[in-house]
């Protein structure tokens, strides 16, 4: 870094199956905030702010998650900020908004535990 430095210019998006694991790799240019909420069996639930004001974005994003019930799945929220600051009750309606928005684009799938057979039935539903 003596006379400069590197940026990403455009975001990225990998992913890679590696026998039967899938890992997905996000690289995002100029991002300044990362706010991101996860649920995970049994009870445990761990979010961020990620910088943004206290309950501004984990609240909102953890909200979407209870909303759909979901269990080890995460939401994350990016934000390029661009010099206008947001009042808190705005950006507690953004980030539950694209919270919501991003669960809806992907699809949700319903596990039920094994039964007798040992079988896990699946049910899958698409906004």
């Amino acid at each position: 870094m003596e006379n400069g430095y590197f940026i990403i210019k455009e975001k990225g998006r990998v992913k890679v199956k590696i026998q039967r694991s899938a890992f997905f790799g996000f690289s995002f240019p100029s991002a300044i905030r990362y706010c991101w909420a996860y649920r995970k069996l049994p009870s445990h639930e761990y979010f961020s702010d990620g910088g943004e004001l206290p309950n501004s974005a984990r609240r909102p994003t953890l909200k979407a998650s209870r909303e759909y019930d979901l269990w080890g799945s995460m939401i994350v929220v990016v934000r390029y900020f661009r010099g206008i600051k947001l009042k808190i009750k705005e950006l507690i309606s953004v980030y539950h908004l694209i919270s919501k928005s991003a669960v809806e684009l992907g699809s949700i799938i319903k596990l039920f535990f094994p039964n007798e057979k040992g079988n896990i039935q699946k049910f899958f539903f698409r906004f």
